[in-house]
């Protein structure tokens, strides 16, 4: 989050571009890419993220001006956000413990209750492999279980519902085919009949 900069996120897809990072060590920042391929991504958001970064980014800037910044809009260190934004947040709201990292497993515990499968949530949130994320949230599939009998149980409704009325339809057609052969035999039946009677061949005249 810090390190993600302007020109990385694109409101109007709704998606951001994870590229690079930045990790303080001993005092000193450092930006630097992701730490596997895998952690090159595009991450699409949801419209409630959206309408929050584009009311961060109303400011003017860059593209290569950082989106999350500190004081005097310097790069956001953590122990200085831990201090004077992170822990009155998470007192005020009940949460007084929670990790800044707490976040990542909220958002994909957030993610498989809104039924992400492993692939997907693998790729938003960089990992290299599906295996690792089941090792690591495969926990939190259970509920997701119930909730994937709900929507199959809810498609074989649906099925059946549009078998349904393709059925009547057929009937329909059917019952207004044989009604039409009926009405056609009886006004043939009904139709007048003249017999006329053959009185002979005319005789044949010699002088022809």
């Amino acid at each position: 989050m810090a390190g993600l900069r302007r020109g990385r996120v694109d409101l109007d897809r709704g998606m951001v571009e994870v590229v690079e990072f930045v990790t303080e060590v001993s005092g000193y920042l450092h930006f630097g890419p992701p730490k596997t391929g895998a952690g090159y991504r595009r991450v699409g958001l949801p419209r409630v993220v959206v309408e929050a970064l584009a009311e961060q980014l109303a400011r003017p800037g860059s593209a290569d001006d950082l989106v999350f910044v500190g004081p005097q809009d310097g790069t956001l260190r953590l122990a200085g956000f831990r201090h004077r934004s992170w822990r009155p947040a998470t007192r005020a709201a009940g949460l007084d413990g929670l990790r800044i990292h707490d976040l990542r497993h909220t958002a994909v515990a957030l993610w498989i209750a809104a039924g992400a499968n492993p692939k997907e949530v693998a790729a938003r949130v960089g990992h290299a492999s599906v295996s690792f994320t089941l090792d690591r949230y495969g926990h939190l599939y259970p509920d997701a279980d119930q909730a994937l009998r709900d929507r199959l149980d809810a498609l074989h409704a649906r099925s059946q519902a549009r078998q349904s009325a393709h059925d009547q339809r057929r009937t329909k057609r059917a019952a207004q085919s044989r009604k039409a052969r009926l009405n056609y035999r009886r006004t043939g039946r009904d139709l007048p009949v003249w017999l006329v009677g053959v009185t002979g061949l005319e005789p044949v005249t010699s002088s022809l």
